[in-house]
C-alpha cells in the first residue's frame, strides 16, 4: 500500500526568502531576467550570495495603495 502526502505550498500571507551562496554573475543575471516579469520579486547580491525575496501578497496590495496614494497627492 502506498502513502501519499499532499504537498502544503506556502502561503501567500508570508514573505518567501531563498539564499543561494556561491552565485556567478553570468547566473545572476539569467535569475533575474527570469523573475522580473513576476510579482514583485526583490534580488540582493553581495560577493556570491544571492537573496531572493517575494513579498507577501498582502505587502504587494499595501504597497499598491500606498503608490496610488503618493500618486493622487503628487
Amino acid at each position: 500500500m502506498m502513502t501519499v502526502t499532499p504537498l502544503d505550498y506556502p502561503s501567500l500571507k508570508t514573505t518567501q526568502r531563498v539564499v543561494l551562496p556561491n552565485i556567478s554573475l553570468p547566473t545572476y543575471q539569467t535569475l533575474w531576467a527570469e523573475a522580473r516579469d513576476r510579482r514583485a520579486s526583490k534580488f540582493a547580491d553581495s560577493r556570491g550570495l544571492l537573496e531572493i525575496m517575494i513579498p507577501s501578497e498582502l505587502h504587494a496590495n499595501i504597497n499598491d495603495v500606498l503608490k496610488s496614494i503618493v500618486t493622487a497627492l503628487t
